[in-house]
């Protein structure tokens, strides 16, 4: 069985651009699709408004998204094969490993949890464009450790 690899370095920054970039015409889709099933009353306020709000939000996520996504393929290996196990490793490269580990396990357990939410809702496009920052994340933990063996195999 061939193992699972991950996309190279820049397939994955501009991955995570564009899926960023396609939450904006997700949300009006959202909201559309939520007003002609008929959540909203004929005299409610303007649906503009939340998505405007979400659109500005997903615009100003992008400048954190560039900075980790960059900060992440910076001393990483990619691409890697997915599901690989850490290397044992001690010392600076030890703490840097366990540290990236921590940061990305806890944007994971977000990023689940948001996707259950977003099944729950039936935010269609969202639930697809969350999946996909998943495999981002897996992705550059892959990047990370693979790095890290590398390290290990030189020595």
């Amino acid at each position: 069985m061939k193992s699972v690899k991950t996309k190279n370095k820049t397939v994955l920054w501009m991955l995570a651009n564009g899926m960023a970039l396609l939450m904006i015409p997700a949300t009006g889709w959202y909201y559309l699709f939520r007003a002609m099933r008929g959540d909203y009353l004929p005299s409610a306020d303007s649906i503009g408004i939340p998505i405007a709000i979400q659109s500005h939000t997903v615009l100003l996520f992008l400048l954190p998204l560039n900075v980790f996504v960059l900060l992440s393929l910076m001393r990483s290996s990619l691409p890697a094969p997915m599901f690989q196990p850490k290397p044992c490793l001690k010392g600076k490269n030890k703490l840097e490993l366990w540290f990236w580990d921590i940061v990305i396990g806890v944007l994971l357990a977000l990023a689940v949890v948001v996707l259950i939410l977003l099944v729950i809702d039936g935010d269609h496009i969202m639930i697809v464009l969350m999946m996909g920052f998943i495999y981002l994340l897996l992705s550059l933990r892959a990047g990370k450790v693979n790095y890290q063996r590398k390290i290990v195999s030189e020595k």
